[in-house]
């Protein structure tokens, strides 16, 4: 399947990953009413084309004059691109993508492939983001960090952390959510699922029943100093949940807790 870049950054956005405000358009005329309605310091005209190498082949422009890109998508819609992944004929433009422009701070590789010896996704990563990932590939290959992902239980806390690790990300200070409840916990990095988990388990133990002939028993204390710290690297049939005074056993058919002394 393939997909061009601006339906890409739609999928990005519709899971809640930062993109910069873009369009596609298809025409002149188009292109010039988007960037009126776009307030950026620079403007960003992006050919869009299954084929990367589109910067080295005059396929993208930057602009800090807005009436500066109309001029700018007439000069690439209906132009030939020739890229080291089109071939020789190349591929005619006819749709771009117009967003506003970033502050660079440092440009990373990620993608996500299927790996061919073992048949199991991917994560490829790189420091070197921003240039031809083949010539990364072919001249500095420690440059390069992979990760499998093993389809049985699909992508971990530690696949995340391995990747952050080998791009020298910084730590991140853990979020803190407050509960209607009052109950505290520390949100580490983690797959939804488990967030999802976690949330399900307080709200079952928070409404969990003490009567007698119940099958769990449960000692629920409100109190804002009440922490929760989900420990990662755990199989999601079985996830403990610590805190001070109560320690949380969830499975998917068992849910049980016990007060510690």
């Amino acid at each position: 399947m393939n997909v061009h870049e601006f339906q890409a950054k739609q999928l990005f956005a519709q899971f809640g990953i930062a993109v910069p405000k873009g369009k596609e358009v298809k025409n002149v005329g188009a292109a010039e009413k988007w960037a009126a309605k776009l307030e950026t310091p620079v403007y960003v005209v992006k050919a869009q084309i299954h084929a990367g190498g589109r910067g080295k082949a005059g396929g993208v422009k930057l602009t800090k004059n807005r009436a500066e890109v109309p001029g700018l998508a007439k000069e690439i819609l209906g132009k030939t691109l020739v890229t080291h992944q089109t071939g020789p004929k190349g591929r005619k433009v006819r749709r771009l993508l117009i967003e506003e422009g970033a502050a660079i701070a440092k440009e990373l590789y990620v993608s996500l492939l299927v790996d061919r010896d073992s048949g199991w996704p991917v994560f490829i990563a790189s420091t070197e983001g921003g240039m031809e990932i083949e010539e990364v590939a072919a001249h500095s290959p420690e440059k390069l960090l992979k990760e499998l992902i093993d389809p049985a239980v699909g992508f971990q806390g530690y696949n995340g952390r391995n990747l952050a690790f080998g791009l020298g990300l910084p730590a991140i200070e853990p979020a803190t959510t407050y509960f209607p409840s009052g109950v505290t916990y520390v949100l580490c990095p983690s797959p939804l699922m488990m967030g999802t988990l976690l949330t399900r388990v307080i709200d079952a133990v928070s409404t969990m029943s003490t009567a007698p002939g119940t099958t769990a028993m449960a000692t629920y204390t409100r109190r804002p100093s009440l922490l929760i710290e989900m420990l990662l690297g755990w199989p999601l049939s079985g996830i403990f949940l610590m805190t001070a005074n109560v320690v949380v056993s969830a499975t998917s058919s068992v849910l049980s807790a016990s007060l510690l002394m």
